[in-house]
């Protein structure tokens, strides 16, 4: 009975020292990895270096300029000062009329761009933030876990190590010991 006791009581050290350990691992290696932890740069985006096209609008531009030039060469060519001033007047409304058309469309695309931009990086912080809040998430449950495995470890040292003096208490009365008479016969020695 005694050996089958001392077997069980080393077992049981011999686990709960092993499961320390295992929790302590644990704990240390989502502490470590926690200190580690890095967020992601979120400063550049797949649409970061999004331009429109502008070049049909530049061309566009570019033949208006070359149109003004025209009708100032053309009123430049004919007729009194009256009727000069009116065709430049006229050539300036038509092609100032142009070039709000074009200025409005090149805003109007560039705007899109940064609408895209913006609704790019929305997502990407978005799927970022949760990526990272689950691996932090996770770090912190594997660390949990581990002390927990620590605390369990030490619970079952402390059963074992009450169940050998349960058991030693218990083989000193069969064998006739009284553990309290031996202290108090302890406390009772002279000074």
């Amino acid at each position: 009975m005694a050996l089958l006791t001392t077997l069980g009581l080393l077992s049981g050290a011999a686990g709960s020292i092993s499961g320390f350990l295992g929790g302590s691992k644990a704990a240390a290696e989502g502490k470590r990895q926690l200190d580690q932890f890095q967020w992601q740069d979120l400063s550049t985006g797949a649409a970061d270096a999004l331009k429109p096209s502008l070049e049909l609008e530049q061309q566009a531009l570019d033949r208006i300029q070359q149109n003004k030039e025209r009708f100032a060469d053309v009123a430049s060519q004919g007729g009194d000062a009256g009727s000069m001033l009116a065709m430049l007047t006229a050539g300036e409304e038509k092609t100032g009329q142009q070039e709000q058309q074009l200025y409005g469309s090149m805003g109007k695309q560039m705007f899109e761009a940064d609408k895209v931009r913006v609704q790019d990086e929305q997502m990407r912080r978005g799927m970022q933030e949760q990526r990272d809040f689950n691996k932090v998430q996770s770090l912190q449950a594997q660390v949990a876990a581990g002390e927990q495995m620590k605390s369990d470890a030490i619970t079952n040292f402390s059963k074992t190590i009450m169940s050998a003096g349960i058991g030693q208490e218990s083989a000193n009365a069969e064998a006739g010991y009284d553990p309290m008479g031996m202290f108090q016969f302890m406390m009772k020695k002279p000074r």
